[in-house]
């Protein structure tokens, strides 16, 4: 958790019934060295800093359905009395977050998005502005990523609500009925990579072997081939300026430009997706858990059931977790004392009056010892 996040929390909630936080996984800094290794981390940074810097920012200001994350999720204690008796997650949900979230939504309470930056120095002594945001490390392998996206995939499209549901809904926008659509579309969407990569290689493969073209250009096909790929080429711009925003340049390299025309980590991210769809539609018809069920004259038959999943996730070291730590800078900064400008000429002047004193310790210690050796200096109100 950002350390402003209770703080705004608090401010909020005297005038909003439910919050969300943006969610943004950590990932370390993306190398050719460690690309592979981590690339199933890095498209959850892709996939999680386009939807919750752009997509959920939309929805929100135009009316939409905002979905709960589960995590950087906050329920007022008036929304939590609306309930009485009833179960405020409901039961037997895969993703009970998401189905609270669009019962709060048909209830008429709207969730409020809180994308907000605040101005911090990092250990580097720059500026930067910092999200209030919740940060985890999410799945790294292939198996894990696939385990947790049905679930997903499986409680938000198959069992929270149906496509009729969509027009039957009262009380909602038509914004809130996109939204919805859009969210259960994945479905159907996430499967169309079976068709669009062969039909994409076998393009490929046409620039250097002459083949029959697919689809004859200037048919209806073709300018729909063409348009499809426009809108492909406008998806990546849009990820790659939230990218820019929550990770940086670097990490816009390896997610969208790495290599060009077709991103090994876009692609692999759809691919996941793809099998994770797979494998919903599969626990959707045949079930997950098996559970005996009493019949009549003690016949014991085997019933298909839908179980909750477990992610197993990985936990962030504590020597990590010191650079996420609120300082006596940000206290500073927050409070109006002094400027951003002000405190990294602070951070500078620290590290000049340390080294002067190291410099004069050593040099009493051992009049003949003049050399200064490296030694790692900690500043005043750094994130190290």
């Amino acid at each position: 958790m950002h350390p402003f996040e209770l703080r705004v929390t608090n401010y909020l909630l005297d005038k909003y019934d439910a919050l969300q936080f943006p969610v943004f996984p950590m990932m370390r800094m993306p190398t050719f060295r460690n690309f592979f290794k981590n690339i199933t981390t890095g498209t959850y940074a892709d996939e999680f800093a386009e939807n919750h810097f752009s997509t959920m920012v939309s929805r929100y200001t135009s009316n939409a359905f905002v979905p709960s994350a589960g995590t950087g999720f906050v329920l007022s204690k008036r929304t939590l009395e609306m309930f009485g008796d009833e179960d405020v997650l409901p039961k037997d949900s895969l993703t009970e977050d998401y189905r609270l979230s669009l019962t709060l939504y048909q209830k008429g309470i709207s969730m409020y998005y809180v994308l907000e930056r605040v101005p911090r120095i990092n250990r580097d002594g720059k500026l930067v502005w910092d999200f209030i945001t919740t940060r985890s490390i999410f799945p790294s392998t292939f198996k894990t990523a696939v385990k947790q996206k049905t679930r997903w995939i499986l409680g938000i499209t198959m069992q929270s609500f149906r496509f009729k549901d969509i027009f039957k809904m009262e009380g909602i926008r038509l914004s809130g009925r996109y939204s919805l659509y859009k969210d259960l579309k994945a479905k159907v969407g996430n499967m169309l990579v079976m068709v669009g990569y062969p039909v994409l290689i076998y393009f490929f493969v046409s620039l250097f072997i002459p083949l029959d073209p697919i689809y004859s250009k200037g048919t209806l096909s073709w300018y729909f081939c063409l348009i499809v790929t426009i809108m492909m080429i406008e998806r990546q711009i849009f990820r790659s300026v939230a990218i820019y925003n929550v990770y940086g340049l670097r990490s816009v390299f390896f997610a969208c430009f790495f290599p060009p025309l077709l991103p090994i980590r876009f692609v692999w991210g759809n691919i996941i997706n793809m099998t994770a769809t797979a494998k919903a539609y599969k626990q959707k018809a045949f079930g997950n858990e098996t559970k005996k069920k009493e019949k009549k004259k003690n016949e014991k038959v085997k019933e298909k059931k839908l179980a909750w999943a477990k992610t197993d996730h990985e936990f962030i070291e504590s020597r990590v977790l010191k650079n996420y730590h609120r300082t006596v800078g940000d206290y500073l900064l927050q409070r109006g004392y002094i400027d951003p400008e002000q405190l990294q000429k602070g951070l500078k002047e620290s590290k000049k009056i340390i080294r002067i004193i190291m410099y004069t310790l050593v040099k009493t210690q051992n009049e003949k010892t003049l050399v200064m050796t490296p030694f790692k200096i900690r500043p005043l109100f750094s994130h190290d």
